[in-house]
């Protein structure tokens, strides 16, 4: 078994832990392309840690098969954060949880590769886990959307996103959720949020994914930059981007400034450049804006639930 190529990463896909599998730039020697292009076996395990780094239980999926054609890489098998955290629920004891991920691979029958992930330090308090266990249900809040109710956990919205962890730890809300009947969950809305923009949060809590309207990502953006959601701030961003045209360019690029959102402000001032150096007449395409792992790490782009993978 050799340790000395890690092709995995972990992700956060909603209230999924998913393992997804990706070829680094074949200028890394380490990298032997041809042993990962083929048909591999993997099995996922999801251990839940207490703040001491104890494992409290591990969670296993069954052995799943994995093809790897011309660098296309898609991740379909994942973990519910949630069945995780109910099996380990009687263990809890006092301080901050974390998951810690490994993958096993099997190529042609033998053990090639494991895969650990580094715990990222305190995903869930004890006290919102033990809410969890305590509430018996698959969800202890309804949030109003404006294109229905959601069903939610509390304590997920509240690590997905920073305005539902603001707005769950309000005296007010507290008060109300405490006297509520735990058998039926306290339907919730949030003042001054448009409903729309409440249901684009909770979709994106759970999917990764907002609808791709500008004048939502505009207004998405604002939120996700006060309440630093970095997920949110990037889907907005690509969102406009892809939107961006000469009638635009200028109120977006000044959006951009006000929010921080760097990939936003280099295609905005790029544009204007142009438009600035042919008078006003766009004659240079935006370069498009990629995101590498390091200077030679393949560059890795969603499409749907597919993951591909393009030199940088």
């Amino acid at each position: 078994m050799s340790r000395g190529y890690n092709p995995f990463e972990i992700a956060e896909f909603g209230e999924y832990i998913a393992v997804y599998l990706h070829m680094k730039s074949s200028s890394q020697a380490a990298v032997h392309k041809p042993a990962f292009l083929g048909t591999l076996d993997l099995k996922v395990n999801v251990s839940l840690l207490n703040g001491k780094g104890d494992v409290l239980v591990t969670q296993s999926s069954d052995l799943f098969t994995q093809n790897v054609i011309n660098r296309r890489i898609g991740f379909d098998k994942f973990i519910k954060r949630e069945d995780v955290l109910r099996a380990g629920s009687p263990y809890i004891t006092d301080g901050a949880l974390s998951f810690r991920v490994e993958v096993d691979v099997f190529y042609r029958g033998s053990e090639v590769a494991v895969s650990l992930s580094n715990p990222p330090p305190a995903w869930l308090t004890s006290s919102q886990l033990q809410m969890l266990r305590t509430s018996g249900l698959d969800y202890d809040v309804i949030v109003v959307g404006s294109d229905g109710l959601f069903n939610c956990h509390q304590a997920f919205l509240s690590e997905r996103c920073g305005i539902f962890d603001e707005f769950f730890r309000s005296p007010e809300l507290k008060a109300i959720l405490a006297n509520s009947n735990t058998a039926h969950p306290q339907r919730i809305s949030i003042a001054g949020v448009d409903p729309a923009l409440v249901s684009e949060l909770v979709r994106f809590a759970y999917t990764d994914e907002i609808t791709p309207k500008p004048h939502l990502a505009e207004k998405l953006l604002v939120i996700a930059h006060k309440y630093k959601t970095l997920g949110l701030k990037d889907l907005c961003e690509d969102i406009l981007i892809s939107g961006l045209d000469v009638l635009n360019a200028a109120e977006l690029h000044q959006l951009a400034n006000e929010c921080e959102a760097d990939k936003l402000k280099y295609q905005t001032l790029q544009l204007l450049c142009c438009l600035n150096a042919e008078d006003g007449k766009p004659g240079f395409p935006i370069v498009p804006a990629v995101v590498a792992l390091n200077p030679e790490a393949t560059v890795l782009y969603a499409t749907g639930n597919t993951l591909i993978a393009d030199e940088p």
